[in-house]
């Protein structure tokens, strides 16, 4: 495509997982990802996207489960223009498996 239209786009992705036991009814889980993508399209240019989530869950009962989860993302851009976005979230929930 380079050839047709002249624009050239790399990207690069970097993640990482690491979870765990607590014990023998809880256990946590946590993530981490960086994604770079780098443009000679003027509209485009260079962008930076980031996050974390971190999580918790808890055995209730033999089929009952809790989670808690928190996470954080966020895109930045190389464009004096654009401002930096940062997105965070939560969820606790509760699973009945059947």
């Amino acid at each position: 495509m380079a050839a047709a239209d002249g624009v050239i786009d790399q990207n690069w992705w970097l993640s990482a997982y690491l979870s765990g036991q607590l014990g023998r009814e809880a256990g946590w889980s946590a993530s981490v990802y960086a994604n770079w993508l780098s443009s000679n399209d003027p509209l485009v240019g260079n962008v930076n996207g980031y996050g974390a989530t971190l999580g918790y869950y808890r055995m209730l009962a033999r089929r009952l489960r809790a989670t808690v989860a928190l996470g954080l993302d966020g895109v930045s851009r190389d464009d004096a223009l654009y401002e930096e976005y940062w997105t965070a979230s939560a969820l606790a929930g509760v699973r009945y498996s059947f």
